[in-house]
């Protein structure tokens, strides 16, 4: 094998390949090997595991037969007693199942004592066939003697019903049928005790133990026998229930025995019983013995098995471990020898003596190639000057500065590009002028040193930029690159590099950088939003509005995805427009875009957004423009709110006008009714009379049927509703009349006093368990309509009460009047209830709009007050409020109304006019 694998002529692939070969082969060896020898140990288990398990399984079924043979046996033996018919059945099963057990039973104790119990089960059959017998026998003949003791009954019943028709002594048969009685009841008593008797109490009592029905047979017996005969049916009669009687006795001191010899039968049965099961635990205990022999058997046949296969991969391993160790010295170490002294040699200078190996495999590929190398290393030489010439040209020529220094800072050689550009006139000038680059080239003498720390820490640095004192302290910008270049011992020889005049675009940058500052200077004071987005809808643009409002900055947020950085609005209210105008490059507006709410009072916000495209050369985007319009859209629901109520107006002035028609006709008529049953009228007196009544009469019906009570209801209630109606009138007109200057806290007063009685604050918001505080300061009288007013100030308090009604600890009604401001009143109604949601505040003083369920508000009552408030009395109403701190209502009135004073004196003028006309 050896001289297979180390063959003169063989490459190494060849080898490692018959190297490979051969391990195959061994490995397909050992597999065989493994094979056979598990077909072997697995044919070996298979025989030791197969004749085991054949007595386990025999031993397993002959125990779990036998025990459901047991287990039947023992309810026979509680259940054998007046079931023929069942007791045939389960000893033919029983029968059959154990004769399959003989037939499969190998061990002969086992056999043996399966014959003995069969015998004692025929025995058993035996005497349960003679017991139930005799139990049916006696069953039958309970009711033969009670059916003949019934007959004789009827015989001599009926005799004595002849006897009696016929007038002849008959006392004696009514003294036979008591005493027939008595005999049927005593074998009733006999019947009753046999069906409840249970067979089983007798089967193990003492042989010498009476039966305890044969007390009462032998007295019955003897009782019959003193029957006295008075006809020949009668004397038949006692002599044959005699002689059965006789034989009932008999068989039933009979009766104990067969029970007792049934008991033993039993206790024999169990016996065998229990023999059977104990040698059937003990045949279980053998199969335990039976399957650790076999576990031992089949131990030592894998300890066997697996010993061999180890052995034999033990003698593998050392094979191969000398094969391997032949075929590396011989093949790869010797040759790594070799080339390692040469290259040893070529680094110490030796560049002519060429690579012997002597060798035909890969190695004589190294060989030919290093000695090819060494043959082209002249021509590289000659290349290499020819470079170097080149390259002086390059030096000499190059447009770009071109340097080498010492880290201390002392020039050793720099191009011509260098020398014109520091304002030298030859190379040796420039040299001989700057000794010290840090104290004499840079302006910043810390520029050289962060210099310096950047090419030490990175090894290069590349277009580091700086201002440099030239020739006549003239100032240049330059861009300086550079490396250090190192010896073999790696310390630092010199540093190379570049410079390159950059003053021209110092100076472009630096105007351009005024002019960005410029332009984003006019973008950042526009009090407007600007946003740039590019194609992609990334922030390009962020003015310093936006960061305002967003708070973030335009640093933070430049390049990153719109969506995510501005969430002033949500991206479905305007990123359709923004992608419309980016593909269409047409403008979009969208007016009123709800955003967010403001931090301090929680008021919802407005937006109009105006989106332009924006081109440049090399990209497509947009600019949205963002204004906040929540004032403008503040001052737009105000004005539609008012022109609501100047409708709420107009409709209440045409409804109560429609109204008050019907109404008038209402209590017209109530007022004729109530006259048609006054007994004033003659008229009515003489209707009365034509109909055959008088008026009293009528008036007397009515008042009992309750006309009158309806009539005057019909009536109460019009004059509620043409109050009502007054009203209405009242609010819808802006009649200057009724107003007169009135003390605000005399109105509070008197508010308050009307809400104590008012049945609903009483009994839905008890009112009068809610705190109330007054804080009231001192003001001049106002000019307004009283009676509007207290409706305001009602309407207020039962807004707040029923906010309270939900409170269940302190609830507090505050009242403040002060004066506010120049010329105006103050009146503030304040709570503690769970206060007003922020969407709720803004519209609740919207005709018909109500938080209550349906049925229970109509939605007009703040309305109302806030018409009467706005537009009769020039006044403001308002109210404050946060979710669980309560609310606030606020009304502010002028002391002296100017349009309201100017219609005053206006109407006093004409009445004046008017009393001089008439004087």
């Amino acid at each position: 094998m050896i001289n297979f694998l180390t063959g003169s002529f063989l490459t190494i692939r060849q080898r490692l390949f018959r190297m490979s070969l051969l391990a195959v082969l061994f490995f397909a060896l050992i597999g065989v090997i493994l094979v056979l020898s598990t077909a072997n140990v697995r044919e070996k288990i298979d025989r030791i595991v197969e004749g085991r398990l054949q007595k386990v399984v025999e031993n397993s079924r002959v125990s779990r037969v036998f025990g459901l043979v047991n287990s039947r046996v023992l309810v026979l033996q509680k259940t054998f007693y007046e079931r023929p018919e069942y007791l045939e059945r389960e000893i033919v099963e029983v029968r059959g199942r154990l004769q399959g057990m003989l037939v499969n039973t190998e061990d002969a104790t086992l056999r043996q004592l399966l014959v003995v119990f069969v015998e004692q089960l025929d025995q058993f059959h035996d005497e349960s066939k003679r017991v139930n017998f005799l139990l049916l026998w006696r069953s039958e003949q309970d009711r033969e003697f009670v059916s003949q003791i019934q007959k004789i009954q009827d015989y001599i019943t009926n005799k004595t019903i002849d006897l009696t028709l016929a007038g002849t002594d008959n006392s004696y048969l009514n003294s036979l049928i008591l005493q027939l009685s008595g005999y049927r009841e005593s074998l009733l008593e006999i019947s009753n005790a046999n069906a409840s008797e249970d067979p089983r109490d007798l089967l193990y009592d003492h042989p010498n133990t009476e039966y305890p029905l044969l007390g009462k047979l032998r007295s019955l017996s003897e009782r019959i026998k003193m029957l006295t005969a008075v006809d020949g049916e009668v004397a038949r009669f006692s002599s044959a229930l005699e002689r059965d009687l006789e034989t009932y006795l008999f068989l039933m001191q009979r009766y104990p025995e067969v029970l007792q010899a049934l008991g033993e039968s039993i206790s024999s049965l169990n016996s065998s019983a229990e023999l059977i099961l104990n040698k059937l635990d003990r045949l279980s205990a053998e199969e335990e013995m039976l399957a650790l022999e076999v576990r031992s058997e089949i131990q030592k046949t894998i300890v066997s098995t697996v010993s061999g296969v180890i052995l034999l991969l033990l003698i593998m391993a050392l094979l191969f471990w000398v094969t391997h160790q032949r075929i590396f010295v011989a093949h790869i170490s010797a040759p790594m020898d070799k080339i390692k002294k040469r290259l040893d040699a070529f680094t110490r200078g030796d560049m002519q003596t060429p690579m012997m190996l002597e060798r035909h495999d890969e190695w004589h590929e190294i060989e030919s190639g290093f000695n090819r190398m060494i043959s082209s290393l002249q021509d590289s030489v000659e290349a290499l000057i020819d470079s170097e010439s080149r390259y002086r040209e390059i030096y000499v020529n190059a447009t770009e500065g071109i340097f080498k220094s010492t880290l201390d800072g002392r020039l050793l050689e720099v191009n011509p590009a260098i020398v014109e550009m520091l304002g030298f006139t030859t190379e040796d000038e420039a040299l001989e002028s700057i000794t010290s680059l840090g104290g004499q080239l840079y302006e910043d003498p810390q520029d050289r040193k962060r210099f310096l720390e950047k090419l030490l820490l990175g090894g290069r640095v590349m277009n580091f930029e700086t201002r440099v004192r030239i020739k006549d302290d003239e100032l240049l910008w330059i861009s300086m690159s550079g490396h250090i270049v190192w010896d073999e011992q790696h310390d630092a020889r010199y540093i190379e590099g570049m410079i390159r005049d950059i003053s021209v675009e110092k100076h472009a940058q630096l105007v351009l950088e005024k002019l960005q500052a410029y332009t984003q200077n006019i973008i950042d004071s526009m009090p407007s939003m600007l946003i740039g987005v590019d194609g992609d809808q990334r922030v390009t643009l962020w003015n310093r509005q936006v960061e305002i409002e967003t708070g973030r900055s335009s640093v933070e947020v430049y390049g990153l995805p719109l969506t995510e950085v501005f969430a002033l609005l949500r991206p479905s209210s305007y990123l359709s427009s923004l992608e419309q105008t980016l593909s269409a490059r047409e403008p979009a507006r969208l007016l009123k875009v709800g955003g967010d709410q403001r931090a301090g009072d929680g008021e919802r916000r407005f937006f109009d957004l105006l989106i332009y495209p924006l081109e440049t050369e090399d990209s497509r985007g947009a600019v949205i423009h963002i204004d906040d319009a929540t004032e403008r859209v503040g001052l737009e629901e105000m004005m539609v709110r008012s022109e609501k109520m100047q409708s709420v107006g107009s409709l209440a002035s045409g409804l109560a006008h429609e109204i008050n028609n019907p109404l008038a006709v209402i209590l017209q008529n109530a007022q004729v009714l109530s006259r048609r049953y006054s007994p004033d009228l003659g008229k009515n007196r003489e209707t009365a009379e034509e109909l055959g009544t008088s008026i009293e009469t009528i008036i007397e019906y009515h008042q009992l049927r309750g006309c009158d009570n309806i009539v005057a209801s019909i009536t109460s209630a019009g004059n509620r509703a043409a109050k009502i109606v007054e009203n209405i009138q009242s609010f819808s007109r802006r009649d200057m009349s009724s107003f007169t200057p009135s003390s605000l806290v005399d109105l509070l007063e008197k508010t308050l006093q009307l809400a104590a009685s008012d049945y609903d604050l009483r009994h839905k918001y008890a009112f009068h368990k809610v705190k109330i505080v007054r804080e009231f300061k001192p003001l001049e009288d106002i000019v307004c309509e009283p009676s509007q007013i207290q409706q305001v100030i009602l309407t207020l308090i039962k807004n707040a009460a029923q906010a309270l009604s939900q409170v269940t600890e302190a609830p507090q009604l505050t009242l403040r009047v002060f004066p506010s401001g120049e010329g105006h009143a103050c009146l503030q109604v304040e709570d503690n209830g769970a206060g007003i949601e922020t969407e709720v505040a803004k519209r609740i003083f919207d005709p018909f709009y109500t938080t209550r369920d349906v049925g229970v508000g109509t939605g007009l009552g703040l309305s109302i007050a806030y018409y009467i408030v706005t537009q009769n009395h020039n006044g403001y109403l308002g109210v404050s409020s946060e979710p669980g701190s309560g609310s606030c209502f606020e009304m502010l009135l002028p002391f002296n109304n100017a349009s309201i004073a100017r219609a005053l004196a206006s109407k006093s003028r004409q009445q004046g006019a008017d009393k001089d006309r008439e004087g």
